[in-house]
């Protein structure tokens, strides 16, 4: 049996019935229980905040470390669909047989059964974020700062001018109108016409909301919990008290995690954003846990000289990251003064600079920053360009290798790999120029001759090796066998040390480079259980840094049949609004 949440209460089901969450081809039966299922999730980090349910109930699809998996009806297993390594927000299409998707600002689709993915906006005009398919096969998207509607036909996008701030579009069941977070001005559920573009508040204090077919609205309340009042589309004004359906749906920010679809089905999540300590593990087996609270981390990076460790900590996603600085030897921590969520550290070869990726009033998307350590100076953006830039390697004073969203000719769902001169006043490259390789997580040797990188050319996401810059004559080595994610060198340049994909497991791959290229066989590295994709290894002494999970392993899906009973008996045992 599994455990199962239902609004609070702990109640046990013996396992899920046929082929789904819900019997095929049925409606649920008016006087079925409203029990919630706990759903299984993937390996590889899904992320549980945007995920996506079938319209018929049957099928769900998460973004994780390797790309969007799929879980088929009739199974519990997971299939991966290639070229989606950096998908996020998946939406089903209304007849349940595409995906579509946001990858580093580009929207794409991909048939559920699998191939190339294809872009949803021809010659990708806008670099978009979270995407909604509507019933009629429209899409809505967030871009440039404001909401933007796709026709289903593939005619050009179009902008809602007063959605400006609004993220999380939900069409209506009609297609009529869109219903969007905007925190513009405090905390507000919006309602957009979509033939005049007039837009009326809804609530004055909810995230993301969605009109049902019952004229119910259900979103999630700032301070948590899934919820529902009644709604007059008509009249764009809400028509009754809300009540709370399910209090222990979790939020983040404005952001409501939950899925509808069309037989009466809920799908959310439950449980808080994963926990985890810092632990620094020395050569010799010795763990060091940092004195920090346990909480949410996404990024660790040594500075050169081991001397400091460079935190993200905070959401996985959102502005309220930011950088703290473990000063190893002293055991303090410090914060670095940059606003808009800066996050993805990377030291400069002499330690005194940091790049990293943050937001602010004249980005257009996530944009690339170096900064002072010591705080002295003000950030200084290195490029303004489409879609998002992460720094993954500062090779010398005249080169850093970041990923980007935004070159012209990256397919299958992938960034470019990007190098340019982070002096003042240097020159950066266009958007227009080729990528350096196509793939993701990228690190360039301690000698600057070689780059590990993870890509899912072969199929599926492995980390492999070419010289540096890969322009160079050269082939290319698989270093991973079973798959790989985040690899880093060791100091003296004669291995490589990755993530595996589907586990919480290190890997080394020793490595002959001259004068010819021998790949050794992978390696276990002695690590702590339940270790996160957050890493990285000093490679001055050799210490790796790992983020562990403290307590439960974070949040998890609940799915409940029949949903309008559940609101019945929420409505008569006399539930107030929050």
């Amino acid at each position: 049996a599994r455990a199962l949440l239902a609004a609070g209460a702990l109640v046990a089901l013996a396992g899920a019935a046929g082929g789904g969450w819900l019997a095929r081809g049925t409606a649920p039966d008016a006087d079925a229980p409203a029990l919630p299922l706990l759903v299984d999730l993937p390996d590889g980090g899904p992320d549980l905040l945007r995920f996506a349910v079938s319209p018929d109930g049957e099928s769900v699809a998460y973004a994780t470390d390797s790309g969007l998996v799929v879980r088929d009806p009739g199974t519990r297993q997971y299939r991966r669909l290639a070229g989606t390594v950096t998908a996020e927000s998946p939406t089903f299409s209304p007849d349940g047989q595409w995906i579509a998707f946001s990858a580093e600002g580009r929207l794409r689709k991909v048939s559920v059964r699998g191939g190339t993915p294809i872009a949803v906006l021809a010659a990708d005009t806008l670099d978009a974020g979270r995407v909604r398919y509507g019933a009629q096969g429209q899409l809505a998207f967030e871009a440039r700062g404001a909401l933007w509607v796709a026709p289903a036909d593939g005619g050009p996008p179009r902008l809602l001018a007063n959605t400006v701030g609004g993220v999380g579009p939900r069409f209506t069941p009609d297609g009529r109108g869109l219903l969007f977070a905007n925190p513009t001005r405090g905390v507000r559920l919006m309602y957009c016409d979509l033939a005049s573009g007039d837009t009326t508040q809804v609530l004055a204090e909810a995230g993301e909301g969605e009109l049902t077919d019952a004229g119910v609205v259900l979103y999630g309340h700032p301070q948590g919990g899934l919820f529902a009042v009644p709604f007059d589309q008509e009249r764009r004004a809400v028509t009754g008290g809300a009540v709370p359906l399910f209090p222990d749906m979790a939020v983040n920010g404005l952001t409501s995690p939950f899925q509808l679809s069309a037989r009466e089905l809920v799908a959310y999540r439950v449980g808080v954003e994963p926990m985890v300590r810092v632990v620094i593990i020395a050569p010799d087996g010795r763990a060091d846990t940092l004195p920090m609270a346990p909480q949410p981390t996404s990024y660790l990076r040594f500075a050169p000289d081991g001397a400091r460790l460079a935190i993200t900590v905070g959401a996985v996603r959102g502005t309220e990251r930011a950088i703290d600085f473990f000063d190893v030897a002293a055991r303090t921590f410090t914060r670095l003064g940059a606003p808009g969520g800066a996050h993805a550290p990377v030291f400069s070869p002499d330690g005194r600079w940091l790049a990293f990726t943050a937001t602010n009033e004249g980005t257009d998307a996530e944009d690339l920053f170096v900064q002072p350590v010591d705080g002295t100076q003000p950030p200084r953006r290195l490029v303004r360009r489409r879609g998002d830039q992460h720094a993954q390697a500062w090779v010398d004073d005249s080169l850093l290798v970041f990923s980007d969203g935004s070159p012209a000719g990256v397919t299958r769902g992938q960034v470019g790999i990007v190098a340019l001169n982070p002096r003042p006043g240097a020159l950066t490259p266009t958007e227009g120029d080729a990528p350096l390789v196509t793939g993701i997580d990228p690190a360039v040797s301690p000698d600057g001759r070689w780059i590990a990188y993870v890509t899912d050319e072969a199929g599926g996401s492995e980390v492999v090796l070419r010289p540096f810059p890969p322009a160079r004559a050269g082939g290319q080595w698989r270093l991973s066998t079973a798959g790989g994610l985040r690899p880093r060198w060791s100091g003296d340049g004669r291995a490589v040390v990755f993530r595996g994909r589907d586990s919480g497991t290190l890997w080394r791959v020793p490595l002959q480079l001259d004068p010819v290229v021998t790949v050794g066989a992978p390696q276990p590295v002695r690590v702590p259980a339940r270790i996160t994709n957050t890493w990285d290894l000093d490679r001055r002494t050799g210490r790796i840094a790992v983020a562990v999970l403290d307590g439960p392993d974070g949040s998890q899906v609940v799915a409940v049949p029949n949903w309008r009973k559940a609101l019945r008996a929420a409505t008569s045992a006399g539930s107030g609004a929050r």
